[in-house]
């Protein structure tokens, strides 16, 4: 997937620090790559990332331009973007709709308030970024996202048999000809019979991978450098 693209503008770098700390979190925790940049400057942000910006996080108590002229300058570029405000006065959220804002949040952004308004707009995101796997399942052609595979692995039913958060697939796909096909900042060929989703990994034991959710997938000798190198730099991209 994509990296999802955040903005927060804001003159106010504590403000600006701790939102991006926890955006970075809430990122984190729902298996999203993020790019989060802070701005505390109008007319930068709009000539840097107007246009190249998924969801941004604007205070309305900027100085010149304020929040809400510059909403309006992003609109007129950008009718894709989501706009969610920041402000310590709510009498400004009325006029948050005349941009077509998605939400507004009030300081101190208390941080439950904050998970569930970016619930909705990460989806979206995340759901245009989506990347897929194009295979074919018992003779007929599917489309599999890829973060939604836990690990792959080698099986007599099948020349391939997915494991997914849905449920397995048996896919007419060698382990090699899936190796080629997927992302290598995203999977690693960690035994011969298997290949896991680096963002899947808890940690590593003696022999063994163990994934997020207890699973347990051995690890080769000779590939465990290369496998721990391409986690350590899976892991770095939710930071980037």
């Amino acid at each position: 997937m994509a990296s999802i693209k955040l903005a927060i503008v804001d003159d106010d770098p504590a403000d600006a620090g701790l939102l991006e700390r926890r955006l970075r979190a809430i990122c984190l925790q729902r298996g999203l790559e993020a790019e989060i940049r802070c701005y505390s400057d109008g007319e930068r942000f709009l000539a840097e990332a107007a246009g190249r910006t998924d969801i941004v996080f604007l205070d309305i108590e900027l100085p010149a331009p304020d929040g809400l002229t510059l909403a309006s300058a992003l609109r007129q570029r950008d009718a894709q973007v989501i706009i969610i405000f920041v402000t310590s006065h709510e009498q400004y959220a009325i006029r948050g709709y005349e941009v077509n804002a998605y939400r507004y949040l009030v300081k101190p952004v208390d941080p439950t308030a904050l998970a569930e308004a970016c619930a909705k707009p990460l989806g979206i995101v995340a759901g245009r970024n989506r990347r897929f796997l194009n295979a074919r399942e018992n003779g007929s052609p599917v489309r599999i996202p890829l973060d939604t595979i836990r690990y792959i692995e080698t099986a007599p039913s099948h020349r391939a048999l997915l494991h997914t958060v849905e449920g397995d697939r048996g896919l007419s796909l060698s382990m090699r000809e899936l190796e080629a096909s997927l992302d290598p900042a995203l999977f690693s060929r960690c035994h011969t019979s298997f290949i896991v989703n680096l963002r899947q990994i808890a940690r590593f034991d003696k022999a063994d991978l163990v994934l997020l959710d207890g699973t347990r997938i051995p690890i080769s000798r000779h590939r465990r450098r290369d496998v721990m190198d391409a986690f350590m730099r899976a892991v770095e991209g939710y930071f980037s």
